[in-house]
């Protein structure tokens, strides 16, 4: 999944060490679901409860829900700027563009 999260940092995509360590949480937090990890049940996101649906406007809003709640609660370093998605029907496969500003 981490080819289908694209991540822009204060308009940058990450180059330092830094900012590639925030790329790196932020996809470990988004590919996690909940409840897999033993000692920390409600680390991750609900993204997963989204597999299988279609790509609506409801599914839009909650992958909004499901990202913005996850990033916010896991990653203090960042502050949720924007989201975008692009859909491509013909596969079915979806890429979430975020763009973060620095906390």
């Amino acid at each position: 999944m981490s080819e289908l999260i694209s991540i822009l940092l204060n308009g940058h995509a990450p180059e330092d060490g830094y900012a590639v360590s925030i790329n790196e949480s932020i996809q470990r937090i988004l590919t996690t679901r909940l409840g897999e990890r033993v000692m920390r049940p409600t680390f991750g996101s609900e993204l997963y409860k989204l597999r299988d649906r279609d790509m609506d406007s409801e599914w839009r809003l909650l992958a909004t829900r499901y990202i913005y709640e996850a990033v916010s609660k896991w990653e203090p370093r960042v502050r949720f700027k924007r989201l975008q998605f692009n859909a491509d029907a013909k596969n079915g496969k979806h890429t979430f563009y975020l763009e973060l500003d620095p906390a």
